[in-house]
């Protein structure tokens, strides 16, 4: 495993947006990878139109693939299950889909989704406190982003994804950079919650493209040249790799 290359990759696409595609270049994914992701793709496809539509059943197969693509830089964790979605050496990383044509998504823990167990405490939280960002911040953090490096948002949600790695739109933001495009302001009307006003929930687009900017091919180009043992496999180490597999298993 060559260690500097890895730091050298994570540096240049930490607080970028880039493709799936782009992310399998910069990688030094061989074409073999990326082939055997459009194949598994084409097949659930043609097996089942829907699959890709339904969250709880591509969330682990769309981070296979991305580790796939990364050759090796993204290891599969848990998926929630004592384990993060996945791990770069051991630093931990949340995965979140979002719909590529809304302008914010759900970052939170899935526990405050909807209408999962933790929604009732927060509904509770709101009703009793002043709405200020700090105090927000301090009782979503603990339970949601302070456990975590970094984000990997997939442009794969919104039941909308095609499957193709070219179109396919990843953010990859330090966990401090995301907090910072975190809608925190909580608006109120007649003392009540605003319908659809989640504080400390949800991510704003048009200021995570700012945070995040896209990576450009004229940037691939000469980080690629600039780095020339592209085709080294990243691989976790091996006990990092039993660590993951067990859990999964378990899981």
């Amino acid at each position: 495993m060559n260690t500097g290359k890895k730091e050298k990759i994570l540096e240049f696409i930490k607080n970028r947006s880039f493709t799936m595609e782009q992310l399998s270049r910069i990688c030094g994914a061989s074409r073999e990878n990326y082939q055997d992701v459009l194949e598994v793709i084409k097949s659930h496809n043609k097996i089942n139109s829907y699959l890709y539509q339904n969250g709880r059943k591509s969330d682990g197969l769309i981070t296979d693939f991305i580790a796939h693509l990364s050759n090796g830089l993204f290891v599969p964790g848990g998926d929630g299950n004592a384990a993060p979605d996945s791990w770069v050496d051991d630093k931990k990383v949340e995965h979140k889909a979002f719909d590529p044509d809304a302008s914010k998504t759900h970052v939170a823990a899935s526990r405050y989704f909807a209408s999962n167990s933790g929604v009732p405490e927060y509904r509770a939280f709101l009703n009793k406190c002043q709405r200020s960002d700090q105090e927000v911040d301090g009782f979503i953090s603990p339970w949601c982003y302070d456990k975590n490096d970094y984000y990997l948002l997939t442009g794969t949600g919104g039941g909308k994804w095609d499957g193709d790695p070219k179109t396919t739109l990843l953010y990859f933001p330090e966990t401090a950079v995301l907090k910072e495009s975190i809608n925190w302001c909580h608006e109120t009307k007649d003392g009540k919650t605003k319908r659809g006003n989640k504080p400390g929930l949800t991510v704003n687009f048009e200021t995570l493209k700012v945070s995040c900017p896209k990576i450009t091919e004229k940037e691939i180009t000469n980080f690629l040249e600039t780095n020339e043992d592209k085709a080294c496999n990243l691989s976790p180490t091996k006990e990092l790799q039993e660590k993951n597999n067990t859990t999964r298993i378990a899981a």
